[in-house]
Formats: C-alpha cells, structure tokens, sequence
C-alpha cells in the first residue's frame, strides 16, 4: 500500500483505514498540481479486491467519465466543492470503523466523511475513527469524503470584508440565501452554491447588490462560493431550511 516518506512535501492527503476484528484495509485520495480527475496511470491505482468475503475494503471512486474504483485517487487541487464517492465492500454484516491514518493538508482545510444512510457528517483529522454497522455487499454510494479550503495556491482568496473594495455578506434565512456586496468589484460576481457532497445546486451570477437566491428543496448545510471577473474567490457556509 502507497505510504508516504514525508509529510513536509507539496501533497495534501489522507489516507483512510477500514477494520473489523484482525482484517483490515486502506486507501489514499491526494490532491496534486498535475492531476486530473479521470483515471491516470501515472498517478493513480486501481483497487484489488480480495476474494476473502471477511476483509472489509475501502476505496474510492472516479467522477469522470468510466466509475472506477481505486486504492490511490490522485485529483487536482481545488479550492472548494470537490466530492470523491467512497465504496465499501464486505461479504459479512458487523460493525466497522473507518480510521484517519494518515492527514496532510494546507492550513484552513476542512476534509469530512459524510454518511448519506445516516445523514451523519465528521470533520476529520488524524486519528478520527468512525464507527458504523453495514450489511454486507458493496455499496458505492453511501459514504463520501467532502473537501474544502479557504486556500489552496490555485485560486486567489478575496481580502477580507475590513476591505471595502470586496466587501460581501451571505446568510440564508429558510430556504433563501442572501447575498449583499458593497463594491463594483462584486457587483457581477459569479455564484456557486455546492451541497455537502459537493453537487453544483447553482449556477449564476449576481444582478446588483443586493441578492435574494432560492433554493427550493433544500435542507442542510451549503457552501456559497462567490468568484470575481478577476479570479478572486470567496466561500461561506449557510445552513438552508425546508
């Protein structure tokens, strides 16, 4: 299994561990410059299953293209909003953990595990174990890593609001979120709204300065993610109610 030498170098990982009783799994998604987010030889590594139905394993999944499932994820370094499917596969029902074993990322990162069965989310960091029952077989949809940085060196962080030329608010009240900007710089800033797995809920840019945005059906937490003509990124958190 891929180990890494240093924790000093340009990578920003995590690897996750699986275990129940003696057996145990482990897989790596990392976040390179170079990578892309299809499958790359050069950077990646399919899973190989083990025929034992005992051995409980861990791996994650490409988003592009052909789904395949992979011990080593290598994808691009994103700011905001990336979302990686977890599979889980084991021939037996019990209880298992999924154990942070190793964790390195920028400063202001923010990695959770999210359990769509039981709507739980986990901030992770090393050593964070979750503890969970499954049922047996192979399931690709009901875990997911959620990936989010205030800044990671590909895309420029706007100044803070003490700043007047990018001066901005958002909050959300029901299932509205609401956006204020007091700077020309702002005034037609593309928005991007991102649920917890990192799906694009919306898509469009601001009409003035003062903006009202509905998101029917909405329930949880979002991350509101504001862009300048500039490149100049912003990201919030609002928690929407049905």
């Amino acid at each position: 299994m891929w180990k890494s030498e240093n924790k000093s170098y340009n990578t920003q990982f995590i690897r996750l561990k699986t275990e129940n009783n003696s057996k145990a799994d482990e897989t790596v998604v990392r976040f390179l410059q170079e990578a892309i987010n299809d499958f790359d030889y050069q950077y990646d590594a399919f899973k190989m299953f083990s025929n034992n139905e005992a051995v409980p394993m861990i791996y994650s999944l490409t988003t592009e293209t052909v789904e395949y499932p992979l011990a080593i994820n290598s994808l691009p370094i994103s700011s905001v909003g990336t979302s990686i499917p977890l599979g889980f596969k084991t021939g037996e029902a019990g209880k298992f953990t999924i154990e942070v074993a190793e964790f390195n990322f920028d400063a202001g990162t923010e990695v959770k595990l999210v359990d769509t069965e039981l709507d739980k989310e986990i901030i992770l960091e090393e050593g964070t174990e979750y503890s969970f029952s499954f049922d047996g077989a192979d399931n690709r949809t009901r875990f997911y890593l959620f990936y989010s940085s205030q800044g990671s060196g590909v895309e420029d962080e706007l100044p803070n609001n003490d700043n007047i030329e990018y001066s901005s608010n958002v909050w959300s009240n029901g299932n509205n979120v609401y956006i204020t900007v007091s700077s020309l710089n702002l005034l037609n800033a593309n928005v991007q709204i991102f649920d917890i797995t990192g799906r694009t809920i919306i898509d469009q840019y601001l009409s003035g300065a003062y903006n009202i945005i509905n998101v029917s059906g909405a329930s949880g937490t979002y991350i509101v993610k504001l862009r300048t003509k500039d490149g100049k990124t912003r990201t919030d958190k609002v928690n929407i109610q049905k």
